[in-house]
């Protein structure tokens, strides 16, 4: 039988995994620099205590950039992204729907009322 620690452990994983190109965006807007996928992994370990697959992170931004959502560039043998312009209005319509997008969630998690 699984414990519960660790199905709410998986269930944070999952939230990660589906919404990580938020979390890339939120970051990059937030900071205004540039980030690396090997510096995205070691975010999400330190701030949530989880390790995430390199894969999923790498898949993510290329995806996001294939988007118009980040601009990858190599700085000496890394990849770094930083956001467009398109990424920066995206953040900037997420950030003013983070009232609403935390009640949908507040509302999806709470239990039916009969």
């Amino acid at each position: 039988m699984i414990s519960s620690k660790l199905m709410v452990r998986d269930i944070e994983r999952r939230i990660i995994s589906r919404f990580m190109d938020l979390l890339i965006l939120s970051i990059l807007d937030h900071d205004g620099s540039e980030i690396s996928g090997y510096d995205l992994i070691k975010y999400f370990h330190s701030k949530f205590g989880l390790l995430m697959s390199p894969g999923t992170v790498y898949s993510c931004m290329h995806a996001m950039e294939r988007e118009d959502l980040l601009k990858g560039k190599y700085n000496g043998k890394k990849r770094v992204y930083t956001l467009t312009q398109h990424g920066r209005e995206t953040a900037r319509i997420i950030q003013k729907g983070e009232a609403r997008i935390l009640m949908f969630m507040s509302k999806f998690l709470c239990k039916a009322e009969h």
